[in-house]
C-alpha cells in the first residue's frame, strides 16, 4: 500500500531526492545487482524475549521514522516518491542453530536491496535458543547511515521496554526540500585548494590489478593502552580531538607511502542540523580533506593545520559530493572513486543496552564490500583503541594492508612522544628495518682480490697458449695479449705515465683494441674509453676533461683532436724497446674513467676504481660461473664492456669480439655466435630480441652453444623472457640493472625458466636501499629512489666535486651513490624499476611517470619496445612503439584502461619499424619528434589525438552506409561538443577535454543529428566515437558473423530509430 507524499517532485515542486540519494540512485542504475550500498545491522539479544512485544516496537519505530518507509518508483527515468505502510513490515522469526550464524551474517552483508518498487529496510528474529536470539536489521543506505541506526535501536528497544519515547526529529522530506548548495568564495577556494586532483596510486604502491570490483576484507592493528592514553594527552594539550590526532597519523603514514606533502583523504560527514538530530535517513556526505605533511614542521603546527583543514570541510560538509566532482572536472574512471582513494573515520564501540530484561549487544559484521581503496577507522575502545583498514581485495594483499595499518600505528605512537618535527617521526619498526637490509644486502665478495691486470698476467703465466682473445681477422693466446699490453705499458712507462695517468683509448672493437687497455692497466694508469661513433668535437672536449695527452686509436683520428697526440698501439709499442716490469695497481688507484651524458646531457667521467673492478669482476664470475666463450657486443666506451671483458680474461675464457658490422646485422651476428661456438653473451633486450628474430626463422641450432645470455641497459620485456625460453630451454637469462657509478651491476635476476620480470635482488658485494626524499628506507612495496652502497660504488665524478658530493656520500655503512631511478621491493624479494625520478610530467594538471606508462606498454606481449613523450601542451601522452606483427591498438588501449588510470593511457600511438638511439643505444627521445625523413619506413602512426574531422555534410550523404551516416553525425557532435576541429576516433571523450557537465550536450547533439533517444548513461559506458558508432548501429556485424548477444542498450536505441523512422526524423 503506497501513498504519495508532499515531497513528490511532479506535485511539490520539491526534489524527491536528496543529493545523497541521487548519488545512490544513479549508483544503483549503473550496478542494480550490486550489495555495495546494503547497511546492515545486527544485534545479539540475551534474556527471555517476547517476540511479539518486539513485533510491535518495530512497528512503532517504522510509524515514527518515515523516511524507513520510503518506496521509491521510477517514473520516465526518474524517481518518483511514495511511502509503505507500516504494516508492509513484518518481523519473521526463524530458528536457526548457533553455529549457522556465521552464515547469516555473511547473507546480511551480501544481499542486494533493490532501490526501485521494494521495500528498502527489513529485520529478522533469528532464534538460537531459548533465551538467546540474533537480531538482523537490512536496509538500502538510502534510508539510513550509521547515526540512523543509533536512533532505530534506541528508540525499538525503548519501546520493548515501554519507556517514554523520545522526540522525533522533522520530517526528512523537510531536509531533501530546503537542502541548498553553498556557493561563494569561502566555497571557490575551497575547491581551489583540492586541486589537481590526485590520480596516482593512492597507497603510493601500484594495486596488482585495476578494476572495478569492490570486494573488500579487513585487517586489524590493536593501539595499545598506553598509545592511546599518549593521544588522548596529546588531543588535551592541543585543545584538539583524538580524531585529528588518528587522522595526522594517517596522512602522515599516506604522505611516506607516496612520497607527496600534499595530500586529499576522504572523511563522511553527517550533515544533520539540530532540527534533524534525531532524524532517521541518509544524511552523510563524503567530504575531501586537503592536507599538508611538510617534514619540517612541528608535530604541534602539523596537528593544528590537520585541525583545521578538518574544521573547514566540516562547515562546507553540505556541498554535495557530485558538485566538488563537477568543480574539479574529475575524469570518470570506473577503476577509481573520484577526488580521493583512501578515507579516514572514527568510532567508537556501541553500548550494550538493557531493555526489559534483555541484554542488547551489537555484533560485528563481516566485511565484504569496500568502498573505496583503503578506509582507516580508528575504533575507540574505552582504556584501548584499534585501527580497521577495509580495503580492495582484488587490488592488495593483506600482507601490504598489514604492514600499511602498523605503519600507520607506529606514526601515531611517534606523532604521540615527540615534540621536534614532522620528518622525525619513525615510521619503521626495529624488525622492518632489519627486513630491509636483509633484502638490500648481496652476497660477500671475498677478500684479498687481485687487480685484473694481475690476475690475466696469472694465467699467461700457468697456461700461455690458451686461446684469449679473437676478432675476425686476429686470434692471441694469453702469451700474446700479454705480450702486446706490456709492451704498450712498457711505452706508457717511457714517457712517464703511470699511477693516475689517463690514457684515451679510441677505437672499433678489437683484439688489438683489447690489449691496448689491458697494457695502460698494466702500466698502472687509467684508461678513458671512447667511441669513435661520436663527433669530434664531442671527443675533444671528453680528452680534455680527462686531462688526455696521448690517445691509442686509430692513425685516421691524427690532427683532428687539438692538443692530444693519437697513436696506435702498434706504433707505440715499436719505438718503446724493452718494457720494464709491469706495475702493481694499488686497490685505490682508478681503473677506468668512462663517460656518461647523465640527466643534463654533459658528459661526465666516472671513475672506477681498481678495487670495485675486480670486486665486480669476482661477483660475476660467483654468480654465473667462468664463461668459456664470451661474445663481446659492447664498444668499449660501454661500461657494460667490462662485464664480459674482464670475467673472461680474468678466469681464462676465451672473448670473441664483434665488429661494430656484426652487432648491426643480426644474421651476421647468429653466424659468428654459431661459428665461434659462443656460450656466453652480453646485450641490450633490443639487440637480443632482433638476435631471435632471426634465430626463429633459421633454427634454435645457430644458437645451441649458449649457455647464459645476460640482458642489461634497458627494461626487459617480459615477452623477449617467453621468447627466450621458448627457443632455448636450457639457456640461462638473467636481467642485470646497475649505473656506471656502480662499476656496470647492482642488482641481478636470473631466470631458469619464465616468471615475471624485475631487475631482481642485489648483485653480491652490492648494499641496496629504497629511500624517501628524506632518505629515510621505504618498506616493500613503497616506491622511492634507489641508493647503492657497497664494493662498487665509484670514487666519483672526475674534476666535479660538486656533482660528487650531490650523488655520492660517505656514511657509517660505508659509501652510496644516489640513482635517481625509481623502484620498489616486491614480493619476489627484488625490485621493480618504475622509471626516473626526473621523468615526472604532467598532463592535464596530474603528475604521471613516463617509466610507469613505458613499463605498462612494455609488458604487452605484442609491444617489443616503447618509448612515451608528453604532448605538446600537456594535453596528453605520445606513445611511440615497435610492435609485432599481430599489433592490435584497441586490444593495447583497453587492456592499458583496465591497468592504468585514464590520465596515463596514451592519446596517440605511433608505431616505427624501431625506436631511434643514441650511440650509447639509448632510446632518442628528441628523434622521435623529428619528422621522418622522406622515403623512410616507418610503422604507421594511429590516429590518437591527431584524429579525423568530421566529413562534410556531402561526404556523409554520399558515404552510402547507415554506419558511415552515423559516424559523420557523431564525429560532428563531438567536435561541436568540446569545440575542436578533430578527433580521434579511439579517444576517450575525458580524454579529450570533456567532463561530466557536457555529456548531456553531448547527448543532445547526438539525438538532434540521429533524431533518437539516447539514454545518458550509455553515453558514460561508451566513451569513444568508435564505441559511440557501434552502439547506435547495433553494431553493424559481418554477414558471416556469429550472433551476438543481445544487448539492451542497443535495443532501445534501435527502438528508438524504429519509433524515429515512422515520422520521417531520420
Amino acid at each position: 500500500m503506497a501513498a504519495e507524499t508532499q515531497a513528490d517532485p511532479d506535485r511539490s515542486g520539491a526534489p524527491a531526492l536528496s543529493a545523497a540519494q541521487r548519488r545512490l540512485w544513479l549508483a544503483y542504475r549503473l550496478q542494480p545487482g550490486s550489495a555495495e550500498f546494503t547497511a546492515p545491522w545486527a544485534g545479539r539479544l540475551v534474556g527471555d524475549l517476547d517476540p511479539e512485544r518486539l513485533r510491535r516496537a518495530w512497528h512503532r519505530v517504522l510509524e515514527r521514522h518515515a523516511e524507513l518507509r520510503l518506496r521509491l518508483e521510477a517514473v520516465d527515468g526518474e524517481p518518483r516518491r511514495a511511502e509503505w505502510d507500516s504494516r508492509d513490515f513484518p518481523l519473521p522469526v526463524r530458528e536457526v542453530d548457533p553455529a549457522a550464524v556465521p552464515r547469516e551474517l555473511e547473507r546480511a552483508v551480501t544481499r542486494p536491496f533493490p532501490l526501485v518498487g521494494h521495500r528498502l529496510v527489513d529485520a529478522e528474529l533469528l532464534r538460537l535458543g531459548p533465551e538467546e536470539h540474533l537480531l538482523v536489521v537490512g536496509a538500502h543506505h538510502a534510508v539510513v547511515d550509521g547515526r540512523s541506526f543509533a536512533l532505530i535501536t534506541r528508540d525499538l528497544f525503548g519501546a520493548y521496554a515501554g519507556a517514554e519515547p523520545h522526540p522525533v526529529g522533522r520530517p526528512y522530506t523537510a531536509y531533501v526540500a530546503r537542502t541548498a548548495v553553498p556557493s561563494g568564495p569561502r566555497v571557490d577556494s575551497w575547491i581551489e585548494e583540492l586541486r589537481p586532483p590526485e590520480t596516482g596510486d593512492p597507497l603510493g604502491f601500484a594495486p596488482a590489478v585495476r578494476d572495478a570490483d569492490r570486494a573488500g576484507a579487513l585487517v586489524r592493528q590493536p593501539i595499545p593502552a598506553e598509545v592511546w592514553e599518549g593521544v588522548r594527552g596529546l588531543g588535551r594539550r592541543l585543545r584538539t580531538t583524538p580524531q585529528v590526532i588518528g587522522l595526522s597519523a594517517y596522512a602522515l603514514t599516506l604522505s611516506r607511502y607516496t612520497d607527496r606533502t600534499r595530500l586529499v583523504v576522504g572523511g563522511t560527514m553527517d550533515t544533520r542540523s539540530g532540527e534533524f538530530a534525531d532524524t532517521v535517513g541518509m544524511f552523510v556526505n563524503p567530504v575531501p580533506l586537503a592536507l599538508h605533511a611538510e617534514p619540517d614542521a612541528t608535530v604541534a603546527d602539523y596537528c593544528r593545520s590537520v585541525h583545521a583543514a578538518l574544521m573547514r570541510a566540516f562547515s562546507l560538509r553540505e556541498l554535495p559530493f557530485e558538485e566538488v566532482v563537477r568543480r574539479l572536472h574529475v575524469v570518470p574512471d570506473a577503476a577509481r572513486t573520484p577526488v580521493f582513494g583512501s578515507l579516514f573515520n572514527v568510532e567508537a564501540d556501541a553500548p550494550v543496552l538493557e531493555a526489559a530484561g534483555l541484554r542488547v549487544s551489537e555484533v560485528e559484521l563481516p566485511v565484504r564490500v569496500a568502498k573505496y581503496d583503503l578506509t582507516m577507522v580508528l575504533r575507540d575502545r574505552g582504556d584501548t583503541a584499534e585501527l580497521l583498514a577495509t580495503y580492495r581485495a582484488s587490488r592488495y594483499s593483506a600482507d601490504r594492508i598489514r604492514r600499511f595499518t602498523a605503519h600507520t600505528a607506529a606514526v601515531l605512537a611517534g606523532l604521540c612522544e615527540g615534540s621536534g618535527t614532522v620528518g622525525e617521526v619513525p615510521m619503521l619498526s626495529g624488525a622492518d628495518r632489519a627486513e630491509l637490509a636483509a633484502l638490500g644486502g648481496g652476497p660477500a665478495v671475498g677478500g684479498g682480490l687481485r687487480p685484473v691486470p694481475d690476475a690475466v698476467a696469472e694465467i699467461a703465466a700457468s697456461d700461455p697458449e690458451r686461446p684469449a682473445v679473437e676478432d675476425a681477422g686476429t686470434r692471441l693466446s694469453y702469451r700474446a695479449l700479454l705480450d702486446q699490453a706490456d709492451a704498450v705499458a712498457g711505452a706508457l712507462h717511457a714517457r712517464g705515465l703511470g699511477r693516475e695517468s689517463r690514457i684515451g683509448v679510441l677505437a672499433e672493437p678489437s683484439a688489438t683494441a683489447v690489449a691496448a687497455v689491458l697494457g695502460v692497466l698494466r702500466a698502472g694508469a687509467t684508461y678513458v674509453p671512447l667511441n669513435p661513433a661520436f663527433p669530434a668535437a664531442r671527443l675533444a672536449a671528453m680528452l680534455r676533461d680527462a686531462g688526455c695527452g696521448l690517445v691509442l686509436g686509430d692513425a685516421a683520428w691524427s690532427g683532428r683532436l687539438p692538443g692530444v697526440e693519437v697513436r696506435s698501439p702498434a706504433e707505440l709499442a715499436h719505438a718503446s724497446g724493452t718494457p720494464p716490469p709491469a706495475r702493481a695497481p694499488d686497490p685505490g688507484d682508478a681503473a677506468y674513467v668512462v663517460y656518461t651524458s647523465g640527466t643534463s646531457g654533459e658528459p661526465k667521467g666516472v671513475v672506477v676504481e681498481h678495487r670495485s673492478l675486480a670486486a665486480s669482476t669476482a661477483g660475476r664470475l660467483a654468480t654465473y660461473g667462468r664463461p668459456e666463450v664470451f661474445l663481446l657486443l659492447s664498444p668499449l666506451s660501454f661500461d657494460s664492456s667490462m662485464a664480459g671483458l674482464w670475467s673472461t680474461l680474468t678466469s681464462g675464457g676465451r672473448l670473441v669480439v664483434a665488429s661494430a658490422g656484426d652487432v648491426r646485422d643480426p644474421e651476421r651476428l647468429l653466424g659468428l655466435v654459431a661459428r665461434r661456438r659462443v656460450t656466453a653473451l652480453l646485450a641490450v633486450p633490443a639487440l637480443y630480441a632482433g638476435l631471435l628474430d632471426r634465430a626463429e626463422r633459421a633454427g634454435a641450432a645457430a644458437l645451441a652453444s649458449l649457455r647464459l645470455v645476460v640482458t642489461a641497459g634497458e627494461e626487459l620485456p617480459r615477452e623477449l623472457v617467453d621468447r627466450h625460453f621458448g627457443l632455448l630451454h636450457g639457456t640461462v637469462l638473467a636481467n642485470e640493472y646497475g649505473p656506471t657509478e656502480a662499476t656496470v651491476w647492482s642488482t641481478v635476476r636470473v631466470f631458469g625458466e619464465p616468471a615475471p620480470v624485475d631487475i631482481g635482488g642485489p648483485a653480491p658485494g652490492a648494499v641496496l636501499s629504497v629511500r624517501d626524499r628524506a632518505g629515510e628506507p621505504l618498506p616493500r612495496g613503497v616506491p622511492g629512489e634507489l641508493y647503492v652502497g657497497g664494493t662498487g660504488v665509484a670514487r666519483g665524478y672526475l674534476g666535479r666535486p660538486e656533482a660528487t658530493a650531490e650523488r655520492f656520500a660517505d656514511g657509517p655503512g660505508g659509501r652510496t651513490y644516489r640513482t635517481g631511478d625509481i623502484v620498489c621491493w616486491n614480493e619476489r624479494d627484488g625490485l621493480d624499476f618504475l622509471g626516473r625520478s626526473d621523468g615526472l610530467v604532467k598532463v592535464r594538471g596530474h603528475r604521471v611517470e613516463l617509466g610507469a606508462v613505458e613499463t605498462a606498454l612494455r609488458a604487452e606481449r605484442d609491444v617489443t619496445d616503447a618509448a612515451v613523450l608528453a604532448a605538446p601542451g600537456g594535453a596528453g601522452l605520445d606513445a611511440f612503439l615497435a610492435v609485432r606483427p599481430d599489433f592490435d591498438e584497441r586490444r593495447t588501449r583497453e587492456r592499458l584502461a583496465r591497468r592504468l588510470p585514464p590520465v596515463m593511457v596514451p592519446t596517440s600511438f605511433t608505431v616505427l619499424a624501431e625506436l631511434p638511439r643514441t650511440a650509447h643505444g639509448k632510446v632518442d627521445r628528441a628523434a622521435l619528434r623529428e619528422p621522418p625523413a622522406p622515403g623512410a619506413p616507418t610503422g604507421g602512426r594511429a590516429t590518437g589525438a591527431r584524429g579525423t574531422a568530421p566529413p562534410s555534410p556531402g561526404d556523409a550523404r554520399d558515404s552510402g552506409g547507415s554506419g558511415d551516416t552515423v559516424r559523420a553525425a557523431v564525429l560532428t557532435a563531438w567536435c561541436r561538443t568540446l569545440g575542436v576541429d578533430s578527433v580521434g576516433a579511439d579517444v576517450n571523450f575525458f580524454d579529450a577535454g570533456g567532463h561530466s557537465l557536457l555529456v548531456p550536450a553531448l547527448q543532445l547533439a547526438l539525438e538532434e543529428r540521429l533524431g533518437v533517444e539516447i539514454d545518458i548513461l550509455d553515453l558514460f559506458t561508451s566513451t569513444t566515437v568508435d564505441e559511440q558508432v557501434r552502439l547506435l548501429t547495433g553494431g553493424l556485424p559481418a554477414p558471416d558473423a556469429a550472433e551476438p548477444e543481445p544487448d539492451p542498450r542497443r535495443a532501445r536505441l534501435a527502438a528508438s530509430r524504429r519509433r524515429s523512422a515512422t515520422t520521417g526524423d531520420v
